[in-house]
């Protein structure tokens, strides 16, 4: 018999299952429902105001949560963004639970688990349910409810129902947006179509007659340009024909004898003429093409010879700038053409020099590869690539518009008639071809032209040498400039050779190892002479220590930059090198030399062995006597210092500025440094403190001994120097004795590089002519140098910088500009002494000394004085006859 206990149970049991029941009817009755869900909340005024509270009276009917809000996403930021909250009056609260849990990681975890998870309120005292509001496509929002005291979840079925009634709110509120981007499409589209309505409205006798009009000043304007281009083309000879003879006679005046004023005024007016004459020149060129009257020769020419003699133009440029300049003909492609070079060297030079003048750093690349072929005719494609500043996408239109540039400000800042681009646009297709650009601002530009070529009779085919088998030799290429290395790849493919290549010397010698170990050793090895990090001489000296490399083949890729000859690099320990931009010629001929030229006698290496460990904290080069970087921001004193330091068995890396300094210091340890104090960007004083923080920061127990440079000989200028960090002073010019003494001590090194005495042909290029001391001292500049040869590359180069630096000059005292006039002297100071031209160091001493505050007049003075011993020194180098000369 069932007890009343038993019983009582039982009822019990029956009363829950009962509750269990209604909840379960109530809730597949919600559910059932919610087809009426979008009904009840759509209409016009579909919108979150109507779905949230709807959705929050279908939760509370299956959990009785005490707070709950929606946080829908901004799709412009992705962020959450309150959108409902019951009561409203706590919406503050909650803002900050949800910041809370937003910073906490839990909104990210929720939306991860994609179901409903409980977490602890930020004071821990109450239970919170966030569930994301997600469908299949993406997240919409995130709901938040606060639990019932004592509560720590939800039951199984209130979670599923939930889950299913956020799921219509994410679809409901992604229908929204959709219903909202289609209304706002329909409102274009009706527009659209009202306003092409009422245009197709105008009758045809409207249409005929502005038809008619079009037509007429159509007429007119091509009249109008047809006149003009004849004007311009009449009036542009015109023109040119007296200034022609301006010229002329300019040229019949200088080779008279004159006072330096005389040579320096008429010398002006033949610069300027030339000035004129190149834009009138344009102008001219431009008005033939548009009135008819150009025609193009068909002469034949070689187009690598072309190609490479464009490059050249460029290079000083280039390397004053210190970007990479590449020129590249495709070793497969037919050069033997039928054209006219003049007009295609014309377009290069535009294209080209457009690219070096807008490109301040990275690299310039001009190369010419095959487009189509057929019977007699060739179709070539050239490509003018630089990394310079690029034009914006809406500007790009503009490039090939006559007499405009990209914007006015390029014209202020470059110069130019702003017609080179119109007049190659013109010219290809005078040529059969077609032009265009791609550019991205602040990343560079590329030209692309075609051009169509004849073929002449008995096309030779491409050249190869067939003496460097495929199989027989693979070789090593080191340069940071990848389109260098891809050009070189390229050559020597095409000379039957293979290539590996390396970015830097670290990982050239980690690949050396790895082949070494693989038992498929390099059997030659090209390097740039000139690299970030670790330099080509100090690579070759790594290199020559490990086995089985202790004698292989290497050679150096040279820019103008470097001012080192050939001669130079064999004493440098180099078996061969050649110049930048790389020519197919020049490459075969150090080939041709290194290896011996010899089908059967290829190049050998000592059989594989254990590589040998580099130690890489260790940046003394092996049989350099230190590592030392010298920083001067005039070419000439940095040229002067690299080839007596090297000279007298140092490794050295060279900067332009202080910054560079500071950066290869912080790459690399120095065994010294030579700083100069007036530098750009950075000057001696400020990178010497950097570095010495540097120091200070690294723990270093070493000081690197840090020596200044500076044309500066005025008392307390030591002091200065020495509080600012640095250890030592030198003051320029810095004597090749003088520097070798200072650097040795510093370093501890007993007794020092005897003195190189000039051979007899150098004694006879110093002593012939006639050698005039108080504009330049020859006697001591070579015994400083070592041989005339060098005395001679230098003071060329001299010439050229101070031509430059004087113009700067003309420029900075016409706006005013009294310190960048200082500057200016300054350096053309220093580069003077250096070359021991008295006369032109004393005249920009003293033009430096009274920029700051001198007179107006005492100014031009000043700059005329300069002006004058620098076409005296000019001279001088121009007729000094010698060997080489």
């Amino acid at each position: 018999m069932p007890t009343a206990s038993s019983v009582e149970a039982l009822n019990a049991r029956i009363d829950h299952l009962e509750k269990n029941r209604r909840y379960i009817q109530n809730g597949l009755e919600m559910v059932l429902s919610l087809e009426d869900f979008y009904a009840e909340v759509g209409g016009d005024n579909y919108s979150l105001e109507t779905l949230l509270p709807e959705a929050k009276r279908r939760i509370d009917a299956i959990f009785p949560f005490e707070v709950l809000a929606f946080y829908m996403v901004e799709e412009s930021d992705f962020s959450f963004q309150p959108a409902f909250c019951h009561p409203q009056e706590l919406a503050d609260i909650v803002q900050q639970e949800v910041d809370f849990m937003i910073d906490e990681g839990y909104f990210a975890w929720a939306i991860r688990e994609r179901r409903g998870v409980v977490l602890s309120s930020k004071d821990h005292s109450r239970q919170y349910l966030l569930h994301v509001i997600a469908n299949h496509n993406q997240v919409r929002g995130m709901f938040g409810g606060l639990l019932p005291a004592g509560r720590t979840a939800l039951p199984d079925t209130a979670m599923t129902l939930l889950s299913i009634i956020l799921l219509h709110v994410a679809n409901a509120s992604e229908s929204m947006a959709y219903t909202s981007l289609l209304k706002n499409q329909s409102r274009i589209l009706e527009r659209q179509v009202a306003e092409r309505t009422r245009a197709l409205t105008l009758s045809q006798q409207e249409l005929q007659q502005a038809m008619e009009r079009s037509n007429a000043l159509a007429e007119a304007a091509q009249a109008a340009s047809l006149a003009k281009g004849e004007f311009l083309a009449k009036m542009s000879h015109e023109l040119r024909t007296p200034l022609n003879g301006i010229i002329g006679m300019t040229e019949v005046a200088l080779s008279t004898s004159l006072d330096d004023n005389q040579r320096r005024v008429i010398q002006i007016i033949g610069r300027e003429s030339f000035s004129l004459l190149r834009q009138i020149n344009d102008v001219l060129d431009f008005s033939k093409i548009e009135s008819g009257k150009m025609e193009l020769e068909r002469i034949g020419f070689d187009l690598r010879t072309l190609m490479e003699e464009i490059g050249e133009s460029f290079v000083f440029q280039t390397s004053e700038k210190g970007v990479e300049l590449n020129v590249f003909v495709a070793p497969s492609l037919p050069t033997q053409l039928v054209g006219d070079p003049v007009r295609l060297r014309q377009v290069l030079f535009n294209l080209a020099g457009n690219a070096v003048k807008f490109t301040h750093e990275g690299e310039v690349c001009i190369q010419a590869e095959s487009d189509r072929q057929s019977g007699d005719r060739i179709v070539i494609r050239f490509s003018i690539v630089d990394t310079g500043i690029g034009i914006d996408p809406e500007k790009v239109a503009r490039v090939f518009s006559s007499f405009t540039q990209a914007d006015d400000s390029t014209t202020r800042q470059f110069g130019g008639t702003g017609l080179g681009t119109t007049i190659s646009k013109q010219l290809v297709e005078l040529m059969g071809g077609e032009i265009s650009v791609d550019s991205r601002p602040g990343k560079g530009s590329t030209f692309r032209f075609t051009a169509d070529f004849g073929l002449q009779p008995g096309q030779p085919p491409p050249p190869r040498d067939d003496r460097f088998r495929p199989a027989a030799m693979t070789l090593l290429l080191v340069d940071n400039c990848a389109t260098t290395c891809r050009i070189l790849s390229a050559y020597l493919g095409h000379l039957g050779m293979s290539a590996v290549t390396a970015a830097d010397g670290e990982a050239a010698l980690s690949l050396l190892a790895q082949r070494t170990e693989q038992g498929r050793p390099i059997d030659a090895i090209i390097t740039d002479a000139r690299m970030p990090g670790m330099n080509g001489v100090t690579l070759k000296d790594h290199i020559r220590r490990m086995p089985p490399y202790e004698k292989i083949p290497i050679m150096a890729a040279t820019s103008l930059k470097q001012m080192v000859s050939g001669r130079d690099f064999l004493s440098l320990g180099f078996d061969g090198s050649f110049s930048k931009p790389v020519k197919l010629g020049d490459l075969k001929a150090v080939l041709d030399k290194v290896t011996g030229g010899a089908p059967d006698d290829p190049p050998k290496i000592n059989a594989p062995s254990e590589p040998t460990a580099i130690e890489k904290d260790n940046y003394r080069a092996p049989g350099h006597k230190g590592h030392i970087l010298v920083a001067d921001d005039y070419l000439t004193n940095q040229q002067v210092a690299f080839m007596h330091l090297t000279a007298a068995g140092f490794a050295v890396d060279l900067a332009e500025n202080g910054q560079q300094a500071v950066d290869a210091f912080s790459k690399k340890p120095y065994d010294l440094i030579l700083m100069d104090i007036q530098m750009p960007i950075l000057n001696g004083f400020d990178a010497t403190g950097k570095i010495r923080m540097l120091e200070a920061a690294t723990g270093s127990a070493r000081r690197t001994p840090i020596i200044a440079l500076t044309a500066n000989a005025m008392k307390g200028d030591e002091k200065k120097c020495l509080d600012a960090g640095m250890d030592g002073y030198l003051t320029k010019p810095v004597h090749r004795h003088q520097l070798i003494k200072t650097v040795d001590n510093w370093l501890g090194l007993s007794g020092r590089p005897g003195k190189r005495q000039p051979s007899p042909a150098s004694q006879g290029a110093m002593t012939s002519g006639t050698a005039d001391r108080a504009v330049m001292d020859i006697a001591t500049a070579v015994d400083e140098f070592g041989d005339a040869e060098t005395v001679k590359i230098v003071a060329r180069q001299l010439v050229e910088n101070v031509d430059r630096q004087l113009q700067t000059i003309r420029d900075a005292i016409a706006r005013g500009d009294r310190d960048h006039i200082r500057k200016e002297a300054h350096a053309i100071k220093g580069g003077a002494a250096t070359m021991e031209a008295a006369a032109l160091s004393g005249a920009a001493s003293h033009l430096e000394t009274i920029s700051p505050e001198g007179p107006a007049a005492a100014l031009d003075a000043g700059f005329g004085d300069l002006e004058a011993q620098f076409y005296r020194f000019r001279e001088f180098v121009s007729q000094w006859k010698g060997n080489g000369s």
